[in-house]
């Protein structure tokens, strides 16, 4: 009687962990999803878009456009600060790091180009181009959760 109680006990603490395990990873992945990898996917299309734009915009388009890299540059920069911690891999990824490189540049040169310091906001030119990896890294590891997601 007393082990039949025991192992009742057991089985109940077991299917009680097994579920808030399960809960768990389930709500550790919305909130990767929600508070990093999407929205950095969806700006860093939303940068490239504007990019391709750049390339053929009129003066005044391209100035609209350096403002609004400059915008998605420091939310990009504050996704990943605010959010480091849900980042898969241990470490942040090096594609990361030189995105934040590039940004910081980014940041540097946007703000000699608007006080007419230089011809435009681009930091390649300084050594620091924009990581093209990073696109394909911030969208796999999106569609990687999403796929999760609906698999749990």
């Amino acid at each position: 009687m007393v082990f039949t109680l025991i192992m009742t006990i057991f089985l109940a603490w077991y299917v009680n962990y097994s579920l808030r395990k399960k809960i768990y990873h389930h709500e550790l992945t919305e909130k990767r999803l929600r508070e990093l990898y999407r929205p950095m996917d969806i700006i860093l299309r939303s940068s490239k878009m504007a990019f391709q734009r750049y390339l053929k915009a009129s003066s005044e388009e391209q100035k609209f456009i350096a403002d609004l890299w400059g915008e998605y540059n420091k939310t990009m920069k504050d996704l990943i600060t605010k959010n480091a911690y849900l980042f898969i891999e241990p470490e942040l990824p090096p594609e990361v790091n030189r995105l934040l490189e590039h940004i910081d540049a980014y940041l540097f040169d946007y703000q000699q180009y608007k006080d007419g310091k230089r011809k435009n906001p681009f930091p390649g030119e300084r050594g620091y181009p924009f990581p093209s990896e990073i696109d394909d890294y911030f969208a796999n590891v999106s569609r990687q959760l999403v796929k999760k997601l609906g698999a749990e």
